[in-house]
């Protein structure tokens, strides 16, 4: 397993993956940006964001 990382908002070009033989897990927004590469090995995370009001607020 290896971990690749870029910055928010990076726009993917080919040699970003060109390297990568395996499996890409990725977020869905990251995902929908990858899909044109044409790899059926990029598999999308849903993440769900939980914010603890009471204990932002004390």
């Amino acid at each position: 397993m290896k971990t690749v990382t870029f910055d928010d908002h990076h726009q993917y070009a080919p040699i970003d993956i060109v390297d990568i033989s395996g499996s890409i897990i990725t977020t869905e927004k990251d995902a929908v940006k990858l899909a044109r590469f044409d790899r059926d090995n990029i598999y999308a995370l849903k993440l769900k964001t939980a914010v603890n009001v009471e204990e932002l607020l004390s």
